[in-house]
């Protein structure tokens, strides 16, 4: 009886718990965002990121871009930026979220003045800055990155 009880416990703890994120992840809409207090390169972001149980943060919408725009002013400095999952290494020009294997919605990107710029044919990791652009960049620079990873 004791262990019928104990595995009814579980279960129902189990449920409470599954919608939630870990500690140090922030919850929006069915995912969870680690916002990191350290800098890396980009394919090091994503290693991290992996290692963490997620992937770099994939933007699938506005209402996700203004949401990483507002936590990102309370995680990093005013005029920082931040690495998300996207690439255009496999083809220049063409911005890949590289996790999904999907093309960046043109719709949603918002560069910042004067990018895409490709500087020196180099700049093939996309960053997000804490006004809701987005820029190119080195993918050996370092910055602050946030994972994504589901609720649960």
């Amino acid at each position: 009886m004791l262990l019928y009880i104990a595995l009814i416990l579980f279960v129902v703890l189990k449920s409470i718990v599954r919608g939630q994120c870990s500690t140090g992840w922030t919850r929006h809409g069915n995912s969870c965002y680690h916002f990191s207090h350290d800098k890396e390169d980009w394919p090091n972001a994503q290693f991290l990121c992996n290692a963490l149980g997620g992937y770099l943060v994939e933007i699938s919408n506005a209402e996700e871009g203004q949401f990483l725009e507002n936590q990102s002013k309370l995680f990093h400095n005013i005029d920082d930026q931040f690495w998300v999952g996207a690439s255009d290494l496999l083809f220049e020009g063409e911005w890949m979220w590289m996790t999904s294997n999907t093309r960046v919605s043109t719709q949603l990107i918002h560069w910042a003045p004067g990018n895409p710029s490709n500087s020196n044919s180099n700049e093939n990791c996309m960053t997000f800055l804490n006004d809701g652009t987005w820029n190119d960049a080195p993918c050996s620079l370092l910055f602050h990155y946030t994972c994504e990873k589901e609720v649960g």
